[in-house]
């Protein structure tokens, strides 16, 4: 019994030896529990690419597309590790198209993202540019366009010869067949972004507005003077090769023209009627009851230039108009061109009016 006690005694001691010898040697001596390091993190070179359909579907990509392009991929032998190389934006067939023309992705993905594979196959194997055209399809050029030009509005630039330079330099509100044509005539930024924006021709084109008023001789300088009274190229050549102050539009009154009265300002001026002239007409010469309303100022306008081209005088007419006042005589300025012409003196053809009036009376 005492030997027993004596061995169990010896195992015990040699247990807690042996335990005491692990807990001196081990690691995790004196680390605090939760405190453990983690696990060391997997390097990007360890990570395992995207494929093909997870890098489309982490950049926004429809499924249905995808699953397209990897069939379009199978059918054409291309390799989705080659596929997947390209950026994002490139897809299905215009990855196919760019691999078969030689263009790689690391060339393809050094361009804009607003450049598709049309673009790039454009500006790498355009043959039928010229050399002044081929000397825009760099990358530092290409990439420095503004960015209201899409990839297809470059093309059009680069094949009118306009550097990325000269195109963001003209005014923002400009299209892109308005900066060509500007161009093509010789107009330059500077000079084309000197002209008010509301500027148009008849077809409410800005940048024709703009080559009609250089050929017609009129500066950004002349034209500013009729801002905010004539908008239209064609009336604003006009205006200016007769020398006509947009002041004296308010010289014009308003009583036979009425709301029109700035709109036919400049014709009267240029007939050589002044306000003067034109304001001193008494307006019961014109008959404008069989008229229909929108012609009235037109037929107004072509039976002043009349008289005037006729050499009557408003004193002269205004004398005729007080006869349609006072027996109702429906004179209109023809009838005043006539008369003068016949040379009827006006006593004469006053008794005549007043014995008409007299007459109709009597038989009413």
């Amino acid at each position: 019994m005492r030997l027993q006690k004596i061995l169990q005694t010896s195992i015990l001691s040699l247990g807690l030896a042996i335990t005491g010898c692990e807990q001196e040697h081990s690691p995790t001596q004196g680390i605090q529990p939760g405190t453990l390091p983690a696990p060391q993190q997997e390097t990007e070179q360890q990570k395992k690419p995207l494929s093909y359909e997870e890098s489309r579907q982490a950049a926004g990509i429809k499924e249905d597309t995808i699953e397209y392009d990897l069939e379009f991929f199978e059918r054409h032998n291309l390799p989705e590790e080659v596929a997947v190389a390209y950026e994002t934006h490139f897809q299905g067939i215009g990855i196919h198209d760019l691999h078969k023309a030689g263009i790689d992705a690391k060339t393809a993905n050094a361009y804009d993202d607003r450049y598709n594979a049309d673009d790039i196959l454009f500006f790498q194997k355009g043959e039928k540019l010229d050399d002044e055209a081929k000397k825009l399809t760099n990358l530092d050029n290409l990439n420095t366009y503004s960015t209201r030009f899409d990839g297809y509005s470059i093309r059009s630039l680069i094949r009118a010869h306009i550097s990325s330079h000269v195109a963001n330099a003209y005014d923002n509100q400009l299209g892109i067949n308005e900066i060509i044509e500007l161009h093509e005539a010789g107009i330059t930024p500077v000079v084309a972004n000197s002209y008010d924006r509301k500027i148009r021709n008849g077809y409410g084109w800005h940048s024709k507005g703009i080559i009609a008023l250089v050929q017609g001789g009129v500066t950004p300088e002349v034209a500013s003077k009729y801002k905010g009274y004539f908008d239209n190229s064609e009336t604003i050549i006009r205006a200016a090769i007769v020398h006509f102050d947009p002041g004296s539009i308010h010289s014009y009154q308003t009583r036979i023209f009425g709301k029109e009265t700035a709109q036919w300002a400049l014709p009267l001026y240029e007939k050589g009627i002044t306000p003067g002239e034109a304001n001193a007409l008494d307006t019961g010469i014109f008959m404008d009851n069989n008229v229909r309303e929108w012609e009235v100022n037109s037929q107004r306008f072509q039976q002043m230039v009349a008289l005037h081209e006729k050499g009557i005088t408003p004193a002269t007419v205004n004398r005729y108009a007080q006869l349609n006042k006072l027996y109702q005589a429906r004179i209109d300025p023809y009838d005043v061109i006539a008369f003068e012409k016949m040379k009827i003196p006006f006593d004469e053809l006053e008794q005549r009016v007043r014995n008409a009036m007299i007459d109709e009376r009597i038989t009413r």
